[in-house]
């Protein structure tokens, strides 16, 4: 069981995201923008973070800066309507997901990312 961190300022898009990935196993805390994500990253550790890149305030960039920085265990996937931003967000991530996006592609896409990593 992966613990996650979804990032949304949509509480619809955000419930529904940590539902279909608690159906999968997981272990989802919930945050409604920037704030809120680094008060939860600061408590503990989570294996996945999960972040919309247009929000309100800062932005996903913004968290996806701070998490490189404080977080540097977790895997970061940045979402958006907005596939132009997307790409340019996507050079400092994981992995994007260019919304609206169907709940087994999240789930793959976060099982994919806790995959161990083979050696060579």
């Amino acid at each position: 069981m992966a613990s996650i961190l979804v990032v949304d300022d949509s509480a619809s898009v955000r419930v529904a995201m940590a539902h279909a990935l608690a159906r999968a196993g997981h272990q989802v805390d919930q945050a409604d923008g920037v704030l809120s994500a680094t008060a939860t990253l600061a408590a503990k550790p989570v294996d996945v973070i999960l972040t919309d890149l247009r929000m309100p305030g800062d932005g996903g960039d913004q968290l996806v800066r701070w998490a490189r920085r404080h977080c540097p265990g977790s895997r970061i996937v940045v979402m958006s309507g907005d596939a132009d931003a997307l790409d340019r967000a996507c050079v400092a991530a994981d992995a994007c997901l260019i919304k609206p996006f169907a709940p087994r592609d999240l789930t793959a896409l976060v099982d994919r990312l806790l995959l161990p990593v083979a050696k060579a």
